[in-house]
Order: C-alpha cells, then sequence, then structure tokens
C-alpha cells in the first residue's frame, strides 16, 4: 500500500492480496490521516489489488464521507 498527499487529495494504491487485516489497518490510517490533516479528497486505486472484498471497501468509503464529508473515489 503507497500513500502520497498532493495537491489537496490522497491517493491510495493497493497492491497484492488484501485480506480483511489490511483492510482494518487501511481504515485506520485513512481515518488518523484525514483527522490530523485538512484533505478534501481521496482517490482509492484499487487495481493492483486483488481478493478483495468489494463490500469492505464501499463501506470504508461510506464512513469516510459521512465522518469527513469529503470526496472519496474507488478506481
Amino acid at each position: 500500500m503507497n500513500m502520497i498527499f498532493k495537491d489537496d487529495t490522497l491517493y491510495i494504491d493497493l497492491k497484492g492480496d488484501m485480506d480483511i487485516i489490511d483492510l482494518n489497518v487501511l481504515k485506520e490510517r485513512i481515518f488518523s490521516i484525514l483527522s490530523q490533516y485538512d484533505i478534501d479528497n481521496v482517490i482509492l486505486n484499487t487495481n493492483g489489488a486483488f481478493n478483495l472484498d468489494k463490500r469492505a471497501i464501499n463501506s470504508i468509503k461510506r464512513e469516510c464521507q459521512t465522518k469527513y464529508f469529503g470526496s472519496f473515489k474507488i478506481m
């Protein structure tokens, strides 16, 4: 997993096998970053990941948008 902050956007690239434990770590990291910094946009690139639970990713997106009111895009 790579995270880059640029131009008021947090870019996250997921790579490899992403199980539920990895997704929980991802969620904790995203929420920690968003609570510390004024970030308006999150772009999550899932093209390099496999065994990805789409429902869990969508749940993270919904929670993030509810709590932080920013834009969250999944590619």
